[in-house]
């Protein structure tokens, strides 16, 4: 399933070809907690569903991140999503030897989608990127 979601973002370009390997855990779980849609909705930085809010959020919750973020549900909700992926979900927890690993944060994953989505929009980034012709991020290790 983990794999299935990675897959999900990657073939839909939402994830650098750099990627590190201590994001790919990030990258499931997100899917695996918004669904397919609304991880892509995530990633692509469109509107959240409320749907999302109701099922996901208790009243506290809403109140709390409604005016931590200037009554925007969407930022309200982007907020609470990165909140419970970086600081209450361990997906350290989901790695064979997590020793060492510096897992990036949501919002670090979210730039880097819209980083890559403008990217793709641009022709001429578009030819390097088809040609193999962009360098490695910071700190990417290889994959397998």
């Amino acid at each position: 399933m983990a794999t299935n979601n990675f897959k999900l973002l990657k073939d839909r370009k939402k994830v650098p070809s750099d990627y590190s390997l201590e994001s790919v855990a990030k990258y499931a779980y997100i899917v695996h907690h918004e669904g397919r849609q609304g991880a892509l909705d995530y990633f692509n930085g469109k509107k959240i569903s409320p749907s999302h809010m109701q099922s996901n959020m208790g009243s506290d919750q809403k109140k709390k991140y409604l005016l931590e973020n200037g009554n925007d549900p969407d930022a309200a909700y982007r907020a609470f999503l990165n909140d419970i992926t970086d600081n209450h979900v361990d997906v350290t927890r989901f790695m064979i030897d997590s020793n060492g690993v510096s897992v990036p944060t949501s919002a670090d994953l979210y730039s880097l989608a819209l980083k890559n989505r403008k990217a793709e929009q641009d022709p001429a980034v578009r030819g390097a990127h088809e040609e193999g012709n962009v360098p490695g991020g910071s700190g990417a290790r290889s994959k397998p």
